[in-house]
């Protein structure tokens, strides 16, 4: 562990770590002088003495000149010790630095007449001589040190300024912001005490930037973590890098923690990030992974598989350019109480331009109030009901409890959904696209999303109030299947309740399945059916499933602007590797 006090600049996250942060190696002088008196140099040997810069060794014997300092080195430290070439080939002389600490003693010794000498620590050091000895000395006359130098290296961190990367949050919550006088804590291989543990004694504190260079296990903060329980704490960052990772995270009363750049993962079951009544939490540029032998699973492997993140009761949270792989669950937002106030409900919650695949149940579960989930991608769903399952997943699927609950200001906006991108794999699933089943959903917005599936619901609204359904794009990936992909709005599922003031416009989809208030209201629709969905998309490979659903210039149904504009998996990623 190393620490860098006010070495920071702007901390700012590219697509990856390793960009994000930029080490240099910079000297720490220890010492520094061209007055050799000054120093303060302890001689041994028989009547040796030291005038101005000039040294007398009058008597055959062993000789030294040495500076001893106080100082608070930490293992893996380099100590470097330097003199004047030249003086030190003419008079012989062989540099040395002697460390102490804890107990622990080490020397290192150089060649004679080489002017510079480096040792690295093994251990933490307190006390450090450093100077250069005559050995076996025969040249009575003076001679003379004309400078002197001792430093410490150490890697400087420093990560240049660029807004533009900075990552988003829920609108009216608070920025993430990382200031000029944060401190560095690098935790690496040289440090004996885990990540929890340098939790629990506090050494970790709001306000540092922690990068990690290891793997660790799992992590657990709660609320007896008074420092980050503050609505006020600053900012802590962790950072990982060279392959870091922590095997799990669960997070509960906790505040302004922001992980980027970690491997998360774990195989047993539940939610790799598990957060709980927390409060500005920022996750971005992760790669998480239920595991990477996913080929041999069987199906109810993929059953037990761990899930991805939960956000509960955890309000201002971001899950941004996150890479997630081979789950259960993908990211779940979720909240739940006796009494359902506003407060309650509104979680404030962005999820934004992450990469989801391999997934066995959904990929996104909105429950709660303001929440956005904008510019994902979700590729390939897992196990259904033929092998056993049974959910029925969905790309997107939200559901208002308990019941006269209203969630509202629910955004899904830009996504890209394909549920299968390998039709010779096992445990097809043809997942639905984006369905409100349960419960009642108002003010929301769904909106150029693309849904390519084998399944029915491509989005539906049950029941629902003042939404928007505008410019989506869902088509089955077989022509030949029996299924089509529609967007309907209807009643509740007890059929007492219709849709109201729900509009939808501009949308490309197999079919339309719209109760009469909506449909009063629908505008500029396109139905292309499953049999000429190869005829008139732009591309329609169905073999090796490959598509662009932007439709032809020159078909019958090619009406400017509808349907999506994410028409291809590539475009879908184009802001996830920016």
């Amino acid at each position: 562990m190393k620490f860098y006090p006010k070495k920071l600049c702007v901390v700012v996250m590219l697509s990856s770590l390793s960009a994000m942060s930029h080490a240099a190696l910079v000297d720490s002088i220890l010492v520094d002088s061209t007055d050799m008196s000054d120093i303060g140099f302890k001689l041994t040997g028989k009547n040796a003495s030291l005038t101005g810069n000039d040294f007398m060794f009058p008597e055959e014997g062993h000789y030294c000149a040495r500076k001893y300092l106080s100082v608070d080195l930490k293992a893996g430290d380099n100590l470097s010790v330097e003199i004047d070439e030249l003086e030190a080939l003419q008079n012989g002389v062989a540099l040395n630095i002697l460390t102490w600490g804890e107990g622990q003693y080490k020397g290192f010794g150089g060649a004679t007449g080489t002017n510079q000498l480096t040792g690295e620590l093994t251990f933490d050091a307190t006390t450090v001589a450093v100077g250069f000895c005559r050995y076996n000395n025969k040249d009575f006359e003076e001679f003379e040190i004309s400078e002197f130098s001792a430093f410490q290296t150490l890697e400087e961190i420093d990560v240049v300024e660029a807004t533009s990367v900075i990552p988003p949050v829920y609108e009216s919550c608070r920025e993430y912001t990382q200031g000029s006088g944060s401190t560095v804590l690098i935790v690496d291989d040289s440090e004996p005490r885990t990540l929890q543990e340098l939790f629990d004694d506090g050494t970790i504190q709001p306000g540092m930037v922690v990068i990690l260079r290891r793997q660790e296990g799992s992590l657990e903060l709660d609320y007896k973590d008074v420092s980050f329980t503050k609505d006020d704490a600053d900012w802590l960052t962790i950072y990982g890098e060279n392959g870091a990772s922590i095997e799990s995270i669960k997070i509960s009363s906790v505040k302004n923690i922001r992980f980027s750049g970690l491997k998360i993962s774990k195989d047993q079951s539940g939610y790799l990030v598990d957060t709980y009544n927390t409060r500005n939490i920022i996750l971005d540029n992760n790669f998480i992974s239920g595991g990477d032998d996913y080929q041999t699973w069987d199906a109810q492997k993929w059953q037990e598989v761990r899930s991805g993140i939960i956000f509960n009761r955890a309000k201002c949270s971001t899950a941004y350019k996150n890479e997630m792989e081979n789950l259960r669950m993908g990211i779940t937002t979720y909240t739940y109480d006796d009494n359902m106030t506003q407060e309650v409900q509104s979680l404030k919650v962005l999820i934004k331009d992450n990469f989801i695949r391999n997934i066995s149940a959904d990929f996104f579960r909105p429950i709660g109030t303001d929440i956005t989930i904008d510019g994902n991608t979700g590729l390939d769903s897992y196990v259904s009901e033929d092998d056993g399952d049974p959910n029925h997943d969905d790309f997107v699927q939200g559901f208002a409890y308990p019941i006269g609950t209203e969630f509202q200001n629910v955004k899904i906006t830009n996504n890209f959904y394909q549920s299968s991108t390998d039709a010779s794999r096992p445990y097809q699933s043809p997942g639905q696209g984006i369905a409100f089943f349960d419960g009642l959903y108002t003010n929301f917005e769904i909106s150029n999303n693309t849904i390519i599936s084998d399944m029915y619901h491509g989005v539906t609204v049950f029941w629902g109030r003042d939404g928007l359904i505008k410019n989506n794009t869902m088509t089955v990936l077989n022509d030949t299947s029996k299924h089509y992909m529609w967007v309907q709005s209807t009643y509740d599922k007890t059929g007492k309740y219709a849709p109201e003031n729900v509009i939808v416009e501009n949308n490309v989809a197999n079919g339309y399945s719209l109760h009469s208030n909506t449909a009063a209201l629908a505008n500029n629709n396109v139905t292309i059916t499953r049999e000429e969905v190869a005829a008139n998309l732009e591309v329609f490979n169905q073999d090796d499933l490959i598509f662009d659903t932007s439709v032809k210039e020159d078909s019958v149904y090619h009406v400017e602007g509808t349907g999506s504009d994410v028409n291809t998996i590539e475009k879908s990623l184009e802001s996830f590797l920016k």
